[in-house]
């Protein structure tokens, strides 16, 4: 009999996005109930996508720097769902804001 739950290999890379502290910052500023939330909490669960496998270097760059606002939306979606407050210039508040560690998934 097939199982149907077995394991298979797919071609991705895991990209991990984990806060900084400039995120939780941000979070007290927007929300003052969150005054007890650290960054280890946030960072507690982080959020994992898959992306295309990369090459090089290069390549994950260049496709983070494309798609970083979506990725940086959806962090701050799951905290504060008012987009009114949310940082203007998310490209570089994301470089700031955040970590994204892109790894090899075999």
């Amino acid at each position: 009999m097939d199982n149907d739950l077995e394991p298979y290999q797919i071609d991705r890379s895991a990209l991990i996005a984990t806060a900084k502290q400039p995120f939780v910052d941000w979070l007290h500023t927007v929300d003052p109930t969150s005054k007890d939330i650290g960054l280890s909490n946030i960072n507690r669960e982080p959020t994992i996508y898959l992306v295309p496998p990369f090459e090089t270097q290069d390549e994950y760059m260049e496709w983070l720097e494309e798609h970083c606002d979506i990725i940086f939306e959806d962090a701050l979606d799951g905290w504060w769902t008012d987009k009114r407050s949310w940082p203007i210039a998310l490209s570089r508040y994301f470089r700031n804001g955040s970590t994204a560690v892109c790894t090899r998934w075999f």
